[in-house]
């Protein structure tokens, strides 16, 4: 997952031992700096003071108060340099490890087959680019955070074994102990945000459904027992907030005074030898406080990273089958159509167990306005879904012009076939961008042409800004027949040689319906058009009607011949009522 990285990683490890080293250095080289100041003959009979005689004799430099301050300072300002690339390159690998995972996640969606793609619940793709990602980016936060700090522990504490390697041990040993004791800790923390994230999802789920259904909520006057459930996950969640930073100060807190003590311990100890340096005891004492401080980051870590665990999981799962399910496209022929397009022997099934469609057959001329009509679950979406190739059949196949349709570039395929839906998409954007829709090779002119053929022009041309008008969210400020008639300007923007309307009218009131009809008029005759309807009065002006029932076509011909036969579905279906 991280593989890409490791050089970069690899390297921010590296910075992090040499500020390990500088920062051990500097203090180390308090040693001699205290010695100067106390002996006034020179240096004393340390190892640090030894150390340094001799690098400081290898450059053929003199050791001195002035010198030595003046190296201090220099090792100072390289521990500063160090850490500040560290920084801007842990910041580079985060930046670039999430921008690279959130591309690559959306594209991979995009590219998706459908039926893989319909089983997402809504929701799931936004959580998983950011909230998944910034788990997974935590992660190699950490991990980095991890190496640089394990860097500097390896550098202390070899400074301090060399200094006083009886005392460093203990304090090791002491370390592992305590790392050790601190799982109770760790466990109920974990435990508290465990709760928290359970809560979390929870008050989001509240928060989101009683969004939108606001006005319901607000009509029937229950908002005060909406605001007494999400009040009651708030209060939860404060609960196991509390509960869960309480436990985390306990703990981080606990490790001062533990640490007060031990020095105390290796003071008393450390006093009564002998050989004792105050000038030592002080570079030690602050050596081992740092080897305490990274045993406290280390339990807090591995918290951390327990906790980081099931969502990057989570998210690899999710990219694995993102992987595992592109949409293919074997096509390389272009798009031509002259002749007819056509069902051919087509078995299609969701499930296998139960064929929709058994050896279905049909088949549409160029130029010719077809109505697909017939009962709920007879098919007709299926048919728009195999013509858009969202789905592929079990067996037979679409042909058009004769040939089979896979061996047409799919890009090229929907370029070709534009498709208006009964749920109408609008970005809360301009009308021009929601016409243009991504597409930058539609003109100013192409967009208006498109708006004049689908009868909308007009209406927002006399808009005080026009074609820059904002549409508002789900096109708020415009009604269900306007949007459904920018949905087919979008369309048209597009010039399709086959135009698919699935129920495009069936949420329209009749005066909004009777328009978008008069705009689907116009294109009769001009291109090949397919109505999906259970609303008849759609497709009475079709050339010929599909009547599907049960997977398969039961009656086909004109409305006026349909009508005349009083067995028909749609003789039926038209006098109802």
């Amino acid at each position: 997952m991280y593989g890409k990285y490791r050089v970069r990683v690899f390297a921010l490890a590296l910075i992090g031992f040499f500020t390990g080293f500088f920062d051990a250095l500097s203090i180390g080289t308090l040693i001699p700096l205290f010695s100067f100041v106390t002996n006034h003959d020179g240096l004393g009979g340390d190892i640090i003071s030894q150390a340094l005689n001799k690098l400081f004799l290898f450059f053929h430099l003199d050791l001195n108060l002035v010198s030595l301050l003046i190296f201090i300072s220099l090792l100072f300002i390289l521990k500063g340099a160090a850490l500040a690339v560290s920084g801007i390159l842990q910041t580079k690998i985060l930046s670039d490890y999430e921008y690279s995972v959130r591309t690559e996640i959306y594209e991979k969606t995009f590219q998706a087959k459908w039926p893989f793609l319909l089983k997402m619940k809504i929701g799931h793709l936004e959580h998983y680019i950011m909230s998944r990602v910034s788990s997974s980016s935590g992660l190699l936060q950490k991990i980095c955070a991890m190496l640089l700090d394990l860097s500097g522990f390896l550098i202390y504490a070899a400074m301090a074994l060399k200094i006083d390697w009886r005392v460093t041990s203990w304090v090791l040993l002491s370390g592992a102990v305590i790392l050790y004791l601190s799982k109770p800790f760790l466990y109920r923390v974990k435990t508290y945000i465990q709760q928290l994230t359970v809560i979390g999802k929870d008050i989001a789920n509240q928060i989101n459904e009683n969004i939108l259904g606001l006005k319901t909520i607000k009509s029937m006057n229950v908002q005060g027992e909406a605001v007494n459930i999400i009040g009651d996950l708030f209060r939860r969640y404060r609960h196991a907030k509390v509960k869960s930073t309480t436990v985390k100060y306990l703990h981080s807190e606990s490790m001062q005074p533990v640490s007060i003590i031990l020095i105390c311990v290796i003071f008393g100890l450390s006093f009564s030898r002998p050989d004792f340096s105050f000038a030592t005891f002080i570079v030690t004492v602050y050596l081992i406080q740092r080897i305490f401080v990274f045993v406290d980051k280390a339990g807090k870590w591995l918290h951390s990273v327990n906790e980081t665990i099931p969502p990057v999981m989570d998210l690899m799962y999710f990219q694995e089958q993102l992987s595992k399910n592109p949409e293919k496209d074997s096509g390389r022929e272009e798009f031509l159509f002259n002749e007819s397009i056509q069902f051919s022997n087509i078995d299609f099934a969701y499930d296998k167990e139960k064929k929709l469609f058994d050896n279905l057959n049909f088949k549409v001329k160029k130029g010719e306005m077809v109505g697909i009509i017939g009962p709920s679950g007879s098919g007709k979406t299926t048919i728009v879904d195999l013509l858009l190739r969202l789905f592929e059949s079990q067996a037979g196949g679409i042909l058009i012009d004769g040939k089979n349709a896979k061996s047409v570039s799919l890009k090229n395929w929907r370029e070709n076939i534009g498709y208006v839906s009964q749920d109408i998409f609008l970005k809360n954007d301009t009308v021009a961008e929601n016409i243009k829709f991504f597409d930058k090779n539609i003109t100013d002119e192409k967009m208006k042409e498109a708006a004049k053929a689908a009868d909308i022009f007009d209406l927002v041309d006399s808009l005080p800004e026009k074609f820059e008008t904002i549409v508002g969210e789900r096109g708020a400020r415009f009604s269900g027949g306007e949007k459904q008639r920018l949905v087919l300007a979008r369309v048209l923007a597009r010039r399709p040689q086959i135009l698919i309307l699935d129920e495009a009218t069936s949420a329209l009131d009749n005066e909004s319906e009777i328009l978008v009809k008069k705009s689907i008029a116009k294109l009769k005759g001009n291109m090949t058009i397919v109505v999906i309807a259970h609303r008849l009065s759609t497709v009475m002006d079709a050339d010929r009607l599909l009547v599907l029932e049960k997977g398969k076509v039961v009656e086909e011909g004109s409305p006026d011949d349909l009508l005349l036969n009083k067995e028909s579905y749609f003789h039926r279906v038209y006098n109802i009522g």
